[in-house]
């Protein structure tokens, strides 16, 4: 019985010599085709996630003392649940290219009154009481609420996204280091991931078509070309695999991307305006810069994968995953909370995301693998409306008055701020490798 037991050690001796390497952690994977044992890699993947985003809105006014302070006004609610398929395909040592197309299933976004210790705050709030138009004219009939909210009591207004397939990403990554090939080398991962405006852009003017959830779904398109660069690094020292991930997103602008200046005539015009009477003409002279601006985003992430178990000789792994993450988003006139209740793209000031998530993974051969997360964000208070009104308060010459300018929530003491803005994601997903 000796010699074959001795054959048997010193085969599986050879196999982890030759490609049994460190298996990467789930940050730091990357196809990899023209191995000696393995001439050829394809991963096709696909997940379910699911997103519930909820938070406090509230507005600047005076308070008994006459300074300016935030008071709760509404409570915001979004979910969503997508379907996400991807496709990795390794071109040479460590070196993939792969493509993502989610299909949303639902993206909807609901907001109504706050309670503020058991009361809602519909009573006191300044949206249904307001009087003034976005000229800062007092409307022909007063009050003229800022937006519609339903009253305490009532369902939350809704609108409705999804039903469409979202915006697709391709991407390359390139593994610079390898611990599978050099022990004493790090994963070392570069990409870029460049997502494309394919999906049809959503115009928030249209919101009040997408009330009913039996009718027609909103488009979930942002009409923007994005640039993500990222590295990551991993290590495993025996059952930790620690890793490091940082990132830029660079967004811009296509001739898809939707501007509040494509119905600034037909809002300026509205009962009470909407837009100010301005808006159209400086729109046209101003041209790009009243347009949209996406916010770009600086982030990084930082982690560990506990592996109880490891069979290199099988392909099979459990890890545990533990992370936490820091994103700051720059300012940005943009979709946000109010972007559905106002009709517009609304100014939105900095802020950092603060994230944290788990995740398992049970790689069950080398041709499969099971995974599931859950994670959690908050994201820190930040301004939602807030344009600059521009140089004159009255000429229509280009640049003395923003377009993009509301007399009812962009003033200093009306502004309005999302505050309390939790994140919570769950996902699944498997993955077949050939």
């Amino acid at each position: 019985m000796g010699r074959p037991f001795s054959l048997r050690t010193l085969t599986a001796c050879a196999l982890l010599l030759l490609g049994g390497g460190a298996e990467a952690a789930e940050i730091t994977r990357v196809a990899s085709s023209a191995e000696p044992d393995n001439p050829f890699d394809l991963d096709f993947s696909i997940r379910w996630e699911r997103t519930l985003r909820r938070a406090k809105i509230t507005r600047e006014g005076a308070d008994a003392a006459g300074a300016v302070a935030d008071f709760t006004e509404l409570r915001y609610e979004q979910v969503t649940n997508q379907i996400i398929p991807r496709l990795a395909v390794g071109l040479f040592h460590d070196l993939e290219i792969h493509a993502e197309l989610p299909y949303w299933l639902s993206d909807n976004h609901s907001w109504r009154y706050a309670f503020v210790n058991g009361v809602s705050t519909e009573d006191g709030s300044s949206i249904p009481t307001n009087t003034i138009d976005a000229n800062g004219a007092t409307c022909a009939v007063t009050p003229c609420p800022v937006f519609a909210v339903p009253q305490t009591g009532q369902p939350p207004r809704t609108v409705y996204h999804g039903g469409a397939l979202g915006d697709l990403t391709l991407g390359v990554a390139w593994g610079i280091l390898s611990e599978r090939r050099d022990a004493t080398k790090p994963w070392w991962l570069v990409g870029v991931d460049v997502t494309m405006p394919t999906a049809a852009t959503y115009d928030p003017f249209r919101a009040r078509n997408h009330l009913d959830s039996s009718g027609p779904k909103a488009p979930v398109g942002r009409g923007i070309w994005s640039w993500d660069f990222y590295t990551a690094l991993s290590n495993q020292h025996g059952p930790l695999d620690a890793y490091f991930r940082a990132h830029w997103r660079v967004n811009s602008t296509s001739s898809k991307t939707y501007s509040n200046c494509v119905h600034a005539r037909e809002m300026a015009a509205a009962t009470p305006a909407q837009m100010h009477g301005f808006a159209d003409a400086n729109c046209a002279a101003a041209g790009d810069a009243a347009g949209a601006k996406p916010p770009s985003v600086l982030g990084a992430v930082l982690g560990a994968e506990l592996v109880p178990y490891e069979d290199r000789i099988e392909g099979q792994r459990v890890a545990l995953d533990l992370r936490l993450s820091i994103d700051r988003y720059g300012e940005s006139r943009w979709y946000n909370e109010l972007t559905d209740a106002t009709g517009k793209l609304l100014k939105t000031g900095s802020y950092l995301d603060l994230g944290a998530l788990f995740g398992f993974y049970l790689r069950a051969s080398s041709y499969l693998k099971l995974s599931a997360t859950a994670s959690y964000h908050h994201e820190l208070s930040h301004l939602i409306t807030g344009e600059a009104p521009g140089t004159s308060l009255t000429s229509p010459v280009a640049g003395d008055l923003n377009p993009n300018f509301d007399f009812r929530y962009d003033v200093p003491g009306r502004r309005f701020r999302v505050a309390e803005t939790t994140v919570f994601t769950v996902a699944a997903g498997a993955e077949v490798n050939f």
